[in-house]
């Protein structure tokens, strides 16, 4: 089987709803090409299903895709989605610089993170954090639902 095929192997199955089996190319491609920054969204996809599964391995995919693979769009939304689901001032802190470093995030990712950074504004490390987070915010969703605690 060929680098890209492996991927799309496991995506398709994922897609089809096959998760054990799309779970074992997609960590087979994480292993055997840890070089390619795909290997993030394989990452991103497994612990997506573990989640699912209410496993709480599944931060260990995320971590994996956030920490390696940061400037990845994958990486990104990885450390969004770990700081979501498990908050806590580190990963709040990791989401909001994963966010400042990837650029062309989906609103829907971008808006959970700074909404994330609103809600946490204590746990950030800096009041310039907290100043981006806000303009950063009021720019992008001015009716967002964090929009009155970005106009703090």
């Amino acid at each position: 089987i060929g680098k890209p095929a492996l991927l799309r192997m496991g995506q398709t199955l994922e897609l089809e709803g096959e998760w054990e089996e799309a779970q074992r190319y997609l960590k087979l491609y994480a292993l055997l090409f840890p070089e390619d920054p795909r290997a993030a969204d394989a990452l991103h996809r497994i612990g997506k299903g573990l989640r699912g599964l209410g496993s709480e391995e599944s931060q260990i995919p995320f971590r994996l895709a956030a920490e390696f693979y940061p400037a990845t769009l994958a990486g990104a939304i990885s450390a969004v989605d770990m700081a979501w689901t498990w908050p806590g001032r580190d990963k709040v802190r990791s989401a909001l610089r994963a966010i400042r470093d990837c650029p062309g995030l989906p609103d829907a990712v971008l808006e959970r993170g700074l909404g994330l950074a609103l809600t946490h504004s204590d746990w950030l490390a800096s009041e310039s954090d907290r100043d981006w987070a806000s303009k950063r915010y009021r720019a992008a969703f001015p009716l967002g639902p964090h929009a009155d605690k970005a106009q703090k």
